[in-house]
């Protein structure tokens, strides 16, 4: 299908942050239509009225997503031999702007800087999500980009998994708890502690943090006496079974009927259709994961540009998909120069992606979850006797 007539605007039509807002507008647009459009009324009718809320969400998150990675889905941009791993270089390259954050989130939690864009500890995952618009990073240096082509001539799993989960930001995520010594700690952060010397940073206390924890408490606790002083003045009934009408749970299956019940933009009728393909495929290919890698890894190597050697092991299987990844590591050691320089390149010229810091920290008070934790917060701060505020 031709998308030169889509309706949606595209990131590239935005000055840098407006984006994200045109995206939020959307939602609230599309959930609007589907809350008081008469047309939908008599589909829900037939469901539990308490999933229908969530399922409009859901319907109208996902469908700003398809918008959002429309060229993904249609792979305009994955056959381009030039910059096929420009996109992974940029996210390899992000990782020493996540290091460097995270080095940062270290010592704010141990009061040993401040931060005039932070507030609150869950604004680190904030800024992890928007890490090129950071405004507060040292400049990336030759000495970080050389640590990184380090990593990846090391490292041989990305291609494996490249569906993995990271949460670069995430403290009780990675760093270990008192009574469990296993953590998430990124490889890439244990190479740059190693070069840079800056592995002592685990070992600071989190004072910020459990001072955020005891403020997040006495809400709790407040909450809860609430709780149980209403229960106790209105004691639940006695329970009696009833019948409800079907739960409406957003599944993918149920959003693709939706779509062909009621949906009537083509080009999102086609986004959805070839999302569902997508997920199609991934549930047939789960079984055989192992098989799948090794046909994209030989392919990738078959139209390698140039000769990777491939390195004994007792697997076959692991040694191809090894050499695949080790194929892309060696192209985007390259790119990796390109990027650098084009970085460099917009520093001198006093470009930055942090020139709409203001509408930034507007779109950080709505970072869900954040608003409902710095409310806990706030709440507690006023329980304590003390200033709602930041200053603790």
């Amino acid at each position: 299908m031709n998308f030169d007539d889509f309706k949606y605007k595209k990131y590239d039509d935005f000055a840098v942050g407006k984006y994200e807002f045109y995206l939020e507008d959307l939602k609230k647009e599309f959930i609007e239509d589907l809350t008081n459009n008469e047309e939908y009324k008599t589909f829900f009718k037939n469901y539990d009225p308490k999933s229908i809320a969530p399922f409009i969400l859901k319907y109208a998150e996902h469908k700003v997503h398809l918008i959002k990675c429309k060229d993904v889905f249609l792979k305009e941009e994955a056959h381009n031999k030039i910059l096929q791993y420009r996109e992974d270089t940029l996210e390899r390259f992000s990782w020493i702007k996540q290091k460097k954050l995270f080095n940062l989130q270290l010592l704010w939690r141990a009061e040993k800087i401040k931060i005039k864009e932070i507030d609150l500890s869950y604004d680190f995952e904030f800024w992890e999500e928007h890490i090129d618009e950071c405004p507060f990073l040292s400049p990336i240096t030759a000495e970080e980009v050389n640590v990184l082509k380090e990593y990846l001539k090391l490292n041989n799993l990305d291609y494996i998994n490249r569906f993995s989960w990271r949460e670069w930001q995430s403290y009780g995520e990675i760093m270990p708890s008192k009574d469990d010594k296993k953590s998430y700690y990124p490889e890439f952060y244990k190479l740059y502690d190693e070069h840079f010397n800056t592995g002592d940073l685990l070992n600071l206390s989190n004072i910020r943090g459990e001072k955020e924890d005891y403020y997040w408490g006495l809400d709790w606790d407040r909450k809860k006496a609430l709780r149980d002083e209403e229960e106790l003045k209105n004691p639940k009934p006695p329970y009696v079974p009833i019948v409800i009408p079907e739960y409406l749970y957003g599944s993918s299956e149920e959003l693709l009927s939706y779509v062909k019940l009621f949906e009537k933009d083509e080009h999102i009728i086609e986004l959805f259709r070839l999302n569902d393909l997508d997920m199609q495929e991934v549930r047939r290919s789960h079984s055989d994961w192992d098989d799948e890698n090794i046909d994209e890894s030989l392919q990738l190597l078959f139209e390698a540009s140039e000769p990777v050697m491939m390195e004994a092991n007792d697997d076959y299987e692991l040694a191809i998909v090894n050499c695949a990844q080790k194929y892309i590591n060696q192209m985007i050691i390259q790119e990796l120069d390109v990027v650098f320089e084009e970085y460099n390149m917009l520093a001198e010229m006093k470009i930055t992606k942090s020139n709409n810091l203001t509408e930034l920290m507007e779109l950080k008070k709505t970072h869900s979850p954040r608003k409902h934790y710095d409310e806990n917060i706030l709440n507690g701060r006023e329980i304590a006797g003390e200033p709602k505020d930041y200053n603790f």
